[in-house]
């Protein structure tokens, strides 16, 4: 894949590289009944000026799209799930639009923005290093439980100061109806207690600690909210697996949390 770097002159037609990746189907074997996936990429750099030292735009995307049975159900609600929101894009919930078309506009819409928002500051200040810009978002796609397939994005989004934003959105998608399967529909009512102390019992046993009071005291886990089942986990093949993302329930430097629950542990607390 080429890099292409450009100065804050050039056109916005020009920016956008789109490489189409067919991943075949995941479940063996292509075919029109069948979910597949394909990707789009994009690998670009705009520069505020020519100048080597000028704050950046940089732009990493590697975006999995569904196609085959159930294609425009699963890629509408993903893009709803915030994969390709930000400051300058959202994803109209009645919009009906290609994933190859959304990449499209959210580069755009990036760049022109990240050139309105930044080339004013750049005029006045030519020694700041506070303006560069980045997104990098990269998806995956793997076999969970029988009947669904897990959706990965990681997103990280650096818009100056000390670090940029990590943020996982982790979904998961029933082979047969082509629906996403949330926690409300995996999870029987009244179970969220039930889920939360299994969730912390996992935690606690990574860090090696007894209980919450300790996870709290001893690791910042939890330490300024109660426990919750989050909106991203991952049906895989033995268990479901919960993940937070940085800063979601711990400390900055404490990275992501995750634990895995067996469907076992789980037992009646699961729909399905």
């Amino acid at each position: 894949m080429n890099k292409h770097v450009l100065s804050g002159l050039c056109t916005l037609s020009i920016i956008i590289i789109l490489g189409l990746n067919s991943c075949g189907n995941l479940n063996g074997g292509a075919g029109t009944n069948r979910i597949a996936f394909d990707s789009v990429k994009v690998d670009t750099i705009v520069a505020l000026s020519s100048d080597s030292l000028a704050p950046k735009c940089t732009l990493k995307l590697s975006i999995h799209y569904a196609t085959g049975a159930h294609a425009e159900q699963i890629n509408h609600a993903l893009m709803l799930s915030g994969i390709l929101s930000n400051d300058y894009y959202k994803v109209d919930s009645i919009q009906n639009v290609s994933v190859p078309d959304a990449v499209k506009e959210l580069v755009n819409k990036t760049i022109s923005g990240y050139k309105k928002d930044y080339n004013q500051i750049y005029k006045q200040d030519r020694s700041s290093m506070s303006l560069n810009y980045e997104l990098d978002i990269t998806t995956k796609v793997r076999k969970g439980r029988e009947g669904v397939e897990n959706y990965l994005a990681d997103i990280y989004v650096y818009t100056g100061g000390a670090h940029g934003q990590s943020v996982s959105i982790l979904r998961n998608i029933d082979v047969k109806t082509g629906e996403l399967l949330t926690k409300e529909k995996i999870f029987a009512g009244h179970s969220e207690n039930a889920i939360n102390a299994l969730i912390v019992k996992g935690l606690a046993k990574h860090y090696g600690v007894r209980g919450l009071k300790e996870l709290q005291d001893s690791t910042s886990v939890f330490a300024f909210m109660e426990p919750y089942v989050p909106n991203d986990f991952l049906m895989e093949k033995d268990s479901v697996r919960f993940v937070y993302s940085t800063d979601e329930i711990a400390c900055h430097a404490a990275g992501p949390q995750e634990v895995a629950v067996s469907y076992k542990d789980l037992g009646k607390l699961l729909k399905k």
